[in-house]
């Protein structure tokens, strides 16, 4: 077994035993040919977006089969794979920002501090962003409201 597991390998030893079904079976009701559910439960085939769906729709949701769940088990297992391998040896892009701190002055005995601070900076640029989208469609939405009442109001 692998840390983590391929999702299959929870779909053979646990999903069917508990329901006391075949592969063969288990494909039927998928409706998925049994090689390629068997390369699935034997690690040899990804659970794919589709597969997801099919598993969610099978067991349900309640019962541990929501599409997401499978696919995360998916990537985990898949990003340990090529952690496993070795990352690629690749340079650090260089982000320039003009209005970013200027760190490499002020810290330059602690170049790691000086990261952490700009990667910081950096995550809270873009949840400024986001949060700046979220904000203008309550705008919209509080004013689109309020335009209904006073119309409704008019008549």
């Amino acid at each position: 077994m692998h840390n983590p597991p391929h999702p299959g390998e929870a779909l053979r030893e646990d999903v069917l035993p508990a329901l006391g079904l075949s592969v063969t079976d288990a494909a039927e009701q998928l409706g998925v040919t049994r090689t390629s559910l068997s390369r699935v439960l034997n690690a040899r085939a990804a659970i794919s977006p589709e597969m997801a769906l099919r598993l969610e729709g099978w067991l349900g949701v309640e019962n541990g089969g929501r599409a997401d769940l499978w696919l995360g088990q998916q990537a985990a297992y898949d990003l340990w794979k090529a952690r496993k391998a070795g990352a690629p040896k690749i340079r650090r892009a260089v982000i320039e920002c003009p209005d970013a701190p200027r760190l490499d002055q002020r810290f330059a005995g602690s170049a790691a501090m000086a990261n952490e601070i700009l990667s910081t900076w950096m995550y809270l640029r873009i949840a400024a962003r986001a949060l700046s989208g979220v904000t203008a469609l309550i705008d919209r939405s509080i004013r689109s409201d309020h335009e209904t009442k006073l119309r409704s109001r008019s008549r």
